[in-house]
């Protein structure tokens, strides 16, 4: 869990990376240089759609350059920007918000948009250290150390293709990554079955001889306090208020979710409240289902997003951070999928955004 990160960077890690942000000479540029690389992704590495009612980036697997490090999440449908109508601005971070994991340049791949995990992974060999080698699905061969999959780093990655077809609403997207004797995954992205929808559908073929048995989840990191206010940036450090004058964003944000049988309801009434506890990394509550396969929906100072799987969920974490690199929450629901061998699973996500006569004001 996200929480745990702490436990898991070796302490050696941390200092090292601490004295490189405090060379004298580098400092400022340092920061400067931070900031702007936190600030979005190379178009080039990213795939837009804008309906009309919405807009959405999500990487481009053929594209991107995988970090070196912790690749937890599958490259397949993974959102960096959701920016409903309703809303106006990206309801979900756009680059990484979880301090100590190692990041290079624009290349974080740690913990930000809206991705999918595969928690389980083949295990192809162990060596002396104590290190194993993975295949973790949606991203490749990996060396698994002790520490867990926080460090995993890549040894090679898989490549996908990807086919657009349509414009706006009648966008489509399939991702489909195969490696050779353990998987085919395929994820094909959807906007025109309603005005404010989308629809992810995944499909996982099992090309090896064992059974895949692997929890499925879902990661949003939404964006908080009042998503409408920026960051400001000092050194080592963040105000999340540039107005001194209104009362801290900290001090009076809220965040709720409700479970709705039919449909995705954009309202706080009779939602469920999560609790919102000072620190990093502090996780206010883990259920453990089954869920029915209701519509959640996620919610800050104002309606964010609505989801919904196509099965009951076995799991629904709530977790919340603050730290100098964001302010952010999450409801992670999850469940099981079971492949046999020569034999494709398939399971769908749907999101609901807020139009634009049922936001917030």
């Amino acid at each position: 869990m996200l929480h745990l990160l702490s436990e898991e960077m070796s302490r050696k890690e941390k200092q090292s990376m601490f004295r490189v942000v405090l060379l004298p000479v580098f400092t400022s540029v340092f920061i400067l240089l931070l900031a702007g690389c936190r600030s979005g992704w190379p178009e080039a590495e990213l795939i837009r759609v804008d309906t009309g009612n919405y807009r959405v980036a999500l990487l481009n697997p053929a594209e991107i350059d995988r970090t070196t490090y912790n690749c937890r999440f599958s490259g397949g449908g993974w959102f960096s920007e959701i920016v409903p109508g309703g809303v106006g601005e990206n309801i979900v971070h756009p680059s990484t918000v979880i301090e100590g994991i190692p990041s290079w340049g624009v290349h974080n791949y740690q913990a930000f948009g809206l991705p999918e995990e595969f928690e389980e992974a083949f295990e192809i060999g162990r060596n002396p250290d104590g290190t194993r080698n993975m295949i973790r699905i949606g991203v490749g061969e990996v060396l698994r150390r002790p520490e867990g999959i926080y460090l995993d780093r890549l040894v090679k990655a898989y490549p996908w293709k990807v086919v657009r077809s349509g414009e706006g609403v009648k966008t489509t997207l399939t991702m489909t990554q195969t490696v050779p004797g353990y998987y085919i995954l395929e994820k094909k992205i959807s906007f025109a079955t309603s005005p404010d929808r989308i629809l992810v559908a995944g499909k996982l073929t099992n090309l090896s001889s064992v059974p895949i048995v692997t929890p499925v989840y879902l990661h949003p990191f939404f964006r908080t306090g009042g998503i409408r206010a920026e960051l400001v940036r000092w050194f080592y450090g963040t105000q999340f208020d540039a107005d001194r004058r209104e009362p801290s964003l900290l001090n009076r944000e809220v965040h709720w979710f409700r479970p709705d049988p039919e449909r995705p309801v954009f309202s706080c009434e009779d939602a469920r409240p999560l609790a919102l506890a000072s620190g990093s990394y502090v996780t206010p509550g883990i259920g453990v289902g089954p869920f029915r396969n209701d519509w959640i929906t996620c919610g800050s100072l104002q309606p964010l997003i609505s989801f919904k799987c196509d099965r009951q969920l076995d799991r629904m974490l709530h977790w919340h951070q603050n730290n100098s690199e964001g302010h952010t929450f999450a409801v992670e629901p999850g469940f099981e999928l079971r492949v046999a061998p020569g034999e494709a699973g398939d399971w769908s996500w749907q999101f609901a955004l807020p139009p634009a006569e049922e936001a917030a004001p």
